[in-house]
């Protein structure tokens, strides 16, 4: 079993970590997936999706840390003890966010809103699903 969230690190670095259980009873400590470097007051509304292909296991998230767009980041672990450098959605899309994981799709496949580039704000958001 896994679980992820977003922990509050020093200076409210808001990174994503995972841990994970054989039982349900007990978890191994959590590990940070990436340091994006997104200093927020507060607590962002998006969290983490994850989906496992064999023993690899991906995450998928929202951040604003390391560009000021909004992005969508990808990163997997075949083993639990690091995780893959993370790579960003290919963009271009305005307010990407909440990251989802397509059910039974045959190879781990990923949708988010966002909207449209050159759309204006107003337009209505819409669902994205880019290769990983």
């Amino acid at each position: 079993m896994y679980v992820a969230w977003r922990t509050v690190y020093p200076g409210n670095f808001r990174d994503v970590v995972v841990s994970s259980s054989r039982d349900g009873r007990s978890f191994a400590p959590a590990l940070r997936v990436s340091r994006d470097g997104w200093s927020l007051d507060g607590c962002p509304d998006s969290g983490p999706a994850l989906e496992t292909a064999g023993k690899r296991l991906y995450v998928a998230w929202y951040t604003e840390g390391s560009s000021a767009t909004p992005q969508i980041r990808v990163a997997h672990t075949d083993d639990m003890r690091a995780f893959s450098p993370a790579v960003t959605v290919p963009g271009g899309v305005l307010d990407a966010n909440h990251p989802k994981f397509v059910a039974n799709a045959p190879e781990p496949t990923i949708v988010f809103q966002g909207r449209a580039p050159g759309a204006d704000r107003w337009k209505p958001v819409t669902a994205f699903l880019p290769r990983i």
